[in-house]
């Protein structure tokens, strides 16, 4: 003879006079979570406290599979290339606008200055020569940011240590080399 369920008179008893189901969810949810939470504490005691022992498994593991594993991660990357491609870029790019933010102390949206910019170098008025993304350039006194350079033109800030006496001084041999080395004026 079964025994019906105080909640459901057609399901079979489980516990407390509830069926399976709605002693999972609604009577032992608590509990549950406890206890979940407890083992996850738990484990991660002994994970920390075993660290070595799990690696040295984990090394066992992959050496006696190595092939195996090989061929599964082969498949699974040629499978997923261009979602975790999207993924990888997409999260680059968040995590790029955070750290420079928090470095900066500012609130800074890195495509909102690119755009600005038209996706060019500040200076040269070019993209990256490197394929890299473009620098953001920041005054070292007062770390505010002026802008987005390439490579070479950050380099080159950066070698005339962000002096305009420096600068000004390249411009003058530069102008001073073109007047002697060419007949035509060089303004």
């Amino acid at each position: 003879m079964m025994i019906k369920a105080k909640c459901h008179p057609i399901r079979k008893h489980y516990a407390k006079g509830l069926c399976k189901t709605c002693w999972r969810t609604k009577y032992n949810k608590k509990k549950w979570k406890q206890h979940k939470k407890s083992e996850q504490v738990r484990y991660q005691k002994w994970y920390t406290d075993n660290k070595e022992h799990n690696r040295r498994k984990s090394k066992k593991r992959y050496r006696e599979n190595k092939s195996k594993i090989q061929k599964q991660n082969k498949k699974y990357y040629a499978k997923n290339r261009n979602v975790r491609s999207a993924y990888i870029k997409s999260w680059y790019d968040t995590t790029y606008d955070t750290r420079v933010a928090n470095r900066f102390d500012i609130d800074f949206k890195y495509s909102e200055l690119l755009q600005a910019q038209n996706g060019l170098c500040a200076i040269c008025q070019q993209t990256c020569s490197t394929g890299k993304r473009l620098a953001v350039d920041h005054c070292h006194e007062t770390n505010m940011i002026r802008g987005l350079l390439c490579s070479k033109c950050n380099r080159g800030l950066g070698y005339f240590k962000d002096s305009l006496e420096l600068i000004e001084r390249a411009y003058e041999y530069l102008k001073n080399f073109y007047k002697i080395g060419n007949d035509d004026d060089y303004e």
